[in-house]
C-alpha cells in the first residue's frame, strides 16, 4: 500500500503537513515559542494527522499589505493530502484568530496559501514520496 513504509519510523505517506508563516510582528522567544506549538496542535488536529510529523515555521519580515505597513501576514500551509475547502476554511480561520492572539495582526490582514502537494513533489530524509 502506498500509505505504508519500510521502516516504522518512516512516516505514512499522508502525514506531512507544514505551516509557514511570514509576518511582519517581531515576537520575543517565549511568546514565538507558544504560536508555534498552539499552530501545530491546530494543524495536526484539523488536518486528522499525527503532530509527530507536523512542521511550523515562523519567520519575521519587513512586508507592505494594501499599501500600509501595519501588521501583516502570509501563511502557507502544504500537505499530502487533507486539503479542501472545508478543512482549508477551518484552517485560515484557526490561523487568523492565533496570529490575532498571538501577534495582535487583524484578520483581514492576512493571507493563507493552501498546496495539496504531490507525492512527488514533497521530500523527505533524501528522498521524495514517490520514491
Amino acid at each position: 500500500s502506498t500509505l505504508q513504509t519500510a521502516s516504522p519510523s518512516e512516516p505514512r505517506l499522508l502525514d506531512m503537513p507544514t505551516l509557514v508563516i511570514e509576518a511582519s510582528v517581531a515576537l520575543p522567544k517565549e511568546k514565538e515559542e507558544s504560536l508555534l506549538l498552539r499552530a501545530s496542535a491546530l494543524v495536526a488536529d484539523i488536518l486528522g494527522k499525527p503532530e509527530s510529523y507536523v512542521t511550523v515555521s515562523y519567520k519575521t519580515v519587513r512586508a507592505v499589505f494594501g499599501g500600509s505597513f501595519d501588521p501583516s501576514a502570509f501563511c502557507y500551509v502544504a500537505s499530502i493530502g487533507q486539503i479542501n475547502l472545508e478543512k482549508n476554511s477551518k484552517m485560515t480561520k484557526a490561523i487568523c484568530e492565533l496570529l490575532k492572539d498571538a501577534c495582535g495582526i487583524d484578520p483581514a490582514r492576512v493571507y493563507v496559501s493552501f498546496n495539496d502537494a504531490a507525492r512527488e513533489n514533497f521530500g523527505w530524509n533524501g528522498k521524495t514520496f514517490a520514491g
